[in-house]
Order: C-alpha cells, then sequence, then structure tokens
C-alpha cells in the first residue's frame, strides 16, 4: 500500500487515515503547506514508512512525460471510472484490501 502525496499539508495528514498498516507515504510536495501535525504513535504502531522525494530530475521528468504520451506505461488496474463515476469508483474501492482502481481525469 503505498500513498503519493503531491500537495502536502492537510491532504499529507489525511493520507495516514487511508494507507494500510506497513504502507508507505511518499511526499513531494508542499502547495497546500508545509507545517503540519501528525500523531507519530499511528506512524510506529501502525509501523508507516515515510519518504519525501524531490521528485525525480526534469531529464527523468521529460522521460516520463514521453512514455506517458507513447501510453508504454501499463498500470495494472481491476476497473477504470471515468471522472463522472467517481461515487461507483468510492463504492468498488471501499472495503478493497488489495487490486487497483484508476479514476480518469
Amino acid at each position: 500500500d503505498v500513498i503519493i502525496n503531491s500537495l502536502g499539508g492537510d491532504i499529507f495528514v489525511e493520507s495516514f487515515n487511508h494507507v494500510a498498516p506497513g504502507g508507505k507515504i511518499a511526499t513531494f510536495g508542499v502547495v497546500t503547506g508545509a507545517n503540519i501535525l501528525v500523531n507519530l504513535a499511528k506512524i510506529y504502531t501502525q509501523e508507516i514508512q515515510l519518504m519525501g522525494t524531490t521528485g525525480g530530475t526534469l531529464s527523468e521528468m521529460r522521460s516520463l512525460l514521453t512514455m506517458m504520451q507513447k501510453h508504454s506505461i501499463q498500470l495494472p488496474t481491476d476497473r477504470t471510472y471515468e471522472m463522472n463515476q467517481l461515487k461507483e469508483a468510492i463504492q468498488a474501492y471501499t472495503g478493497r484490501s488489495q487490486g487497483r482502481i484508476l479514476l480518469k481525469m
């Protein structure tokens, strides 16, 4: 279980309510704020791993965008939903312990 957060702030804090025990939270942005309050007990009792990253180099980002444009990145998903199917996507995801759902934006 991995959560990737590019916004920081309250969204980062909310990540702790959704990551599975033993899961990882990676963050690389502070759009919504850099200073937060975190429950440290939850981190160590749930064995959550925190990772910070710059998100890669400009060259890596260009390579990633090229791969995305060529559709050469394949994500294993159980089901894909359009944005107007958000409610159905959330219902399908609720209670799942594995599998992936893709929400197209």
